[in-house]
């Protein structure tokens, strides 16, 4: 048992460590080669029941799911007072999360184990399929967080993520078992040294080849500039009413700022606004004062407050376009909400669960895709953690969008790893659909980030900035844009089957030994 605590906890260092800023995304490439250790140290084909085996392997990938993400999140419990609710519930709710997301990692394990028992003992065969499933799993529903999925330790190595273009993070994640796979087939399995450690090599080495290929081959398009308002403002201030004249004057300020650059949109971020603008015709005056002045079209985020046919008041996490001489214009409401943090999950469903409260913010879902048009561009908003889900990107391009805007509030997160995970997650985005990404955050990371993935104007974190430059529009649409998840559904099919047939294979060896 010591053996397998130490290879789970191998796999957890040195996998959580490529999501942290220290350029060790490498790493990613032999990983999990701890975890299939771990998970399939002592099995012995056919010596045991299919029960037993998924029993002993979601432990395992439990467990090591657990170290991992306790790793990855370790700066839930020691997020700023100020800038939570209620701080005592953080490590309960810190042990709660690591506990549930670990459980995918115990499915893996458990089906892992179960097939290299009584399919093949060729990881390579198993492990790819069954961690796209897994990762699937993790970012479906209510209750989905995709944050840590394996690809995004790539972000800073552009030719190697290069197939996001086809089927997403989770394609780039495939490949990485792969090679993983074949690190573990080589080093611990039968299969040959000489054959496995080549071929993993030599897959990395086509991927970066294949990877510098397609972004040398991605046309070029249209320039504009873009503006982004960091105006690095801590929430002990920003949402109290007596400083609301001094937050809209540090943004305005710096906005003015960005007037000599010619910017053809400026953003302001996540709930830059801290006021429900359109009951609020002082503040709303100055913004349009200052568009108008500046004669550029200003996106900005604030929770809106939209008054009910019974009086009540239904409030939404929202981003409005300010337009030159026609004041406010479209508006988009955050669509996928933080799970506790901007309302409770199932609510609908179960009433009762409305009487729950951790403080959150208590948001209505948005039910409508905007597409936002300035001087003939259009784009599509993501607020705040929408820019970890691929499908919601996708379906703004399928809409039209020409290129995507990321706005979000991380102060909260403090001086951490998250700021960083986070905003890199944004890089996927770019490449899934090769479209330009500008991200503006309160407090950092912003960053402009072109249609393959490079990063080419990043601010510091929690620092009070106005940046411009520019960004592309690439008129294309990629394999994902236009199929979505579609070669992905048959890697998902290869797993479902290979699990029901080792289930059945050990049911059927269980039963021979039983009339023996």
């Amino acid at each position: 048992m010591l053996q397998v605590i130490f290879f789970l906890s191998l796999f957890a260092v040195l996998l959580s460590v490529t999501f942290f800023p220290f350029g060790l995304g490498f790493l990613s490439f032999v990983a999990l080669v701890p975890l299939f250790r771990a998970v399939l140290f002592d099995v012995a084909p056919g010596t045991r029941s299919s029960l037993k085996e998924l029993r002993c392997g979601f432990g395992r990938g439990w467990l090591g799911g657990v170290l991992f993400f306790g790793i990855t999140f370790y700066w839930i419990p020691f997020l700023p007072g100020e800038n939570v609710t209620v701080p005592f519930i953080m490590f309960p709710a810190y042990l709660v999360m690591i506990a549930y997301l670990a459980l995918f990692f115990g499915v893996f394990g458990a089906f892992l184990r179960l097939t290299y028992a009584n399919l093949t003992r060729r990881v390579l065969l198993l492990a790819p399929f069954l961690w796209v499933l897994m990762e699937l799993l993790r970012a479906s529903g209510a209750l989905a967080f995709p944050w840590g999925s394996l690809g995004y330790s790539l972000y800073q190595y552009p030719t190697l993520i290069q197939s996001a273009s086809l089927g997403s993070v989770y394609l780039v994640g495939f490949l990485l078992v792969i090679v993983n796979a074949l690190f573990y087939d080589g080093l611990v399995r039968k299969m040959k040294f000489a054959v496995a450690i080549p071929a993993a090599v030599a897959i990395l080495i086509a991927t970066s080849l294949g990877g510098k290929a397609v972004i040398e081959a991605v046309p070029h398009g249209e320039h504009i500039t873009v503006g982004l308002v960091q105006g690095n403002i801590g929430s002990s201030i920003k949402w109290d009413p007596r400083f609301r004249r001094h937050n809209f004057d540090v943004l305005l300020e710096l906005t003015g700022k960005l007037s000599h650059l010619r910017p053809d949109l400026i953003v302001w971020p996540e709930t830059a606004a801290p006021c429900h603008l359109r009951q609020e015709p002082d503040y709303l005056e100055l913004l349009t004062e200052k568009v108008d002045d500046l004669d550029v079209p200003l996106l900005v985020g604030f929770p809106d407050a939209v008054p009910e046919e019974d009086g009540t008041m239904t409030y939404y996490n929202s981003a409005v376009l300010v337009l030159p001489r026609q004041g406010l214009g479209p508006k988009y409401d955050k669509i996928h909400l933080v799970p506790f943090g901007e309302r409770i999950p199932y609510d609908d469903v179960f009433p009762v669960l409305k009487r729950v409260n951790f403080g959150e913010a208590d948001f209505e879902r948005g039910k409508e895709r905007v597409v936002f048009e300035a001087d003939g561009r259009k784009f599509g908003v993501l607020i705040c953690f929408e820019s970890i889900f691929p499908e919601l990107v996708r379906s703004f391009k399928v809409k039209g969008a020409d290129f995507m805007l990321n706005i979000t509030n991380d102060e909260w997160f403090g001086r951490s790893a998250a700021p960083y995970q986070h905003a890199y997650m944004a890089v996927f985005r770019a490449v899934e659909n090769r479209t330009s990404v500008a991200r503006c955050a309160n407090t950092g990371i912003s960053m402009l980030i072109d249609p393959t993935g490079r990063i080419t104007l990043e601010s510091g974190l929690f620092t009070r900035e106005a940046l411009a430059g520019t960004i592309e529009v690439v008129s294309t649409e990629t394999f994902y844009s236009r199929h979505g998840f579609l070669l992905l559904w048959p890697i998902v099919g290869v797993a479902l089957l290979e699990s029901v047939v080792a289930f059945a294979r050990g049911a059927f060896s269980r039963a021979r030994r039983i009339d023996v």
